[in-house]
């Protein structure tokens, strides 16, 4: 089974030039915790992930103005995606190697296409479990 087959097309995401605080609104709204970041929306093209821990670190801590501060500028730029024609079992690889809860799913452009998660796996027979994450433990 490939992930385009099982992912979530809703796009919870955020634009690179969105500030800290409409990402806090998007892990609130979507109850996500890391967030894809897209270069814009138009395009969609993955650059990052925004985690709470960067808002509490990066920003709070750090004493930035969360209205003021601007994704790209908190944002972890490296990630960990998928393909639309990759097999499921690579997403599930992919989790329990990095320990995260869901794997963005990229065109071949790097464009943002949806979300595999663990219970979508679990959900389509994948041959074996997802273990937690820290987060989650």
């Amino acid at each position: 089974m490939k992930c385009h087959e099982i992912m979530s097309r809703h796009l919870a995401c955020c634009s690179a030039v969105d500030s800290v605080t409409a990402a806090a609104d998007v892990m609130w709204r979507e109850e996500a915790g890391p967030v894809p970041v897209v270069m814009d929306m138009e395009s969609r093209r993955l650059i990052g992930t925004i985690t709470e821990r960067h808002l509490a670190v990066r920003v709070i801590a750090a004493g930035r103005d969360p209205r003021r501060t601007l994704v790209r500028d908190v944002m972890e730029p490296s990630f960990v995606a998928c393909r639309q024609e990759d097999d499921v079992e690579e997403a599930r690889a992919a989790m329990c190697a990095h320990g995260i809860a869901a794997v963005p799913i990229i065109d071949e452009l790097g464009a943002l296409h949806g979300t595999v998660t663990r219970e979508q796996l679990r959900a389509n027979g994948g041959r074996q479990a997802v273990p937690r994450t820290e987060e989650e433990r």
